[in-house]
């Protein structure tokens, strides 16, 4: 009897050797990066009860992915092959079989042939560990068991079906099978084949990747112009009067940390499928990294809150949400106070949030703003750093306003 079958720690030493950037990010980069951005909350909010929501998910960030990196290898345990009374057995996530050693075919091929797994559609990977079904490089569907990228893989054809095993030492269940009665040679797609070589209709042409991200500077570019020529434009509807409140809010330090990070992971999947491997990505790579690494960090970083108070009437705009500025005439404005809420409790975030059937509230940081009470029964919270000042410029606008008495 032989056996090739994982523990424990040869699962977990997969999540990181060979070196992934990816990995390494993940686990335990993005841990690290939640639990100093926690610290940083932590020792940078004035008022720490206010935000104890978005410090508890933070924490469960953490906690949650730390978890599931030690949890997941278990799933794995016991991986494998054995091979017992002319009988083969795989074990691989959804795809364990038995194979007859007589009935069965055999070819020990190199890891860059046609038959290296290049998109897994139902199981198990990590940087050192895929199981599961695959689809091959020359087309076809296959149960992998590869561990730790060796250089020879061992292909097994049986009952019209493909298997794959690769791991350091695969060249010794390569003799036994053939001493055990396994035919040599497998039946590839049209002919037999014994080493084949790599089909030139799966590689990705270098120009269309360097197209996928030549998008991430385009987009940007126009994002940056779109939002400079709104703002120049928009900008003009509140610059004719005198100014006596302006407050410009943006997102806070430990959550663009966070965001940047996603990014970042995002970036290195795509740079790791479009530019360094010559395997065809799976189709949703491009998508996240197009949403979490671009659109998303930019959509969110360059967001913010702008509140400016001129004689007559408030203006208010948080872009990109709002293009242009919205006005509340101090006719309309029935009193205002300053107001303490908790985003995460109360809110349930920062951004825009309906609450009740009149109420809106515009937040970007913090946990302090002024409350604008109108005529009409609306409320709206607009969030600010500097809520006394507002409230007082408000105060003495309405006062000096016999239109807003």
């Amino acid at each position: 009897m032989a056996s090739y079958q994982l523990d424990y720690l040869q699962v977990l030493l997969a999540s990181f050797w060979p070196p992934d950037p990816v990995m390494l990010l993940l686990f335990p980069g993005l841990p690290l990066v939640s639990l100093l951005s926690f610290i940083w909350a932590l020792r940078s909010l004035r008022d720490r009860e206010k935000y104890r929501w978005g410090l508890i998910f933070l924490l469960f960030i953490t906690f949650s992915i730390s978890l599931w990196w030690f949890l997941m290898p278990l799933s794995q345990v016991g991986a494998g092959w054995q091979l017992s009374n002319g009988k083969l057995r795989i074990t691989a996530w959804a795809g364990a079989a038995e194979l007859e050693v007589k009935n069965t075919r055999v070819a020990l091929v190199d890891s860059s042939s046609s038959w290296r797994p290049v998109l897994r559609t139902n199981g198990y990977g990590t940087p050192g560990l895929t199981t599961g079904w695959c689809k091959l490089a020359n087309g076809q569907k296959a149960v992998v068991f590869c561990y730790l990228c060796p250089q020879k893989m061992l292909v097994l054809q049986y009952d019209g079906r493909y298997y794959v095993l690769a791991h350091p030492g695969v060249e010794k269940l390569y003799h036994l099978l053939l001493a055990g009665g396994a035919q040599e040679g497998v039946e590839g797609p049209g002919k037999e084949m014994k080493e084949p070589g790599r089909p030139p209709s799966f590689e990705t042409p270098q120009a269309a990747r360097w197209a996928w991200l030549a998008l991430a500077p385009g987009i940007a570019g126009l994002w940056f112009l779109f939002g400079y020529l709104v703002d120049r434009v928009k900008r003009r509807e509140i610059n004719k009067g005198r100014t006596l409140f302006r407050e410009v809010q943006r997102m806070p330090g430990w959550l663009l940390l966070l965001l940047l990070f996603l990014a970042a992971v995002f970036w290195i999947m795509m740079l790791q499928f479009f530019v360094l491997s010559h395997d065809p990505p799976e189709y949703v790579t491009p998508v996240l990294w197009l949403v979490f690494g671009v659109i998303f960090p930019l959509v969110l970083g360059t967001a913010y809150l702008e509140t400016v108070v001129q004689e007559g009437a408030l203006y208010f705009r948080y872009f990109p949400y709002h293009l242009s500025y919205r006005c509340i005439p101090f006719s309309r404005l029935a009193k205002s106070r300053v107001r303490i809420f908790d985003p995460f409790g109360e809110l349930g975030r920062w951004g825009i949030w309906w609450w009740g059937a009149d109420g809106v509230a515009y937040t970007v940081t913090g946990n302090q703003g002024v409350e604008l009470f109108l005529t009409d029964g609306k409320v709206v919270l607009l969030g600010s750093q500097r809520p006394e000042e507002l409230q007082q410029v408000l105060e003495q606008a309405l006062t000096g306003n016999p239109a807003g008495r």
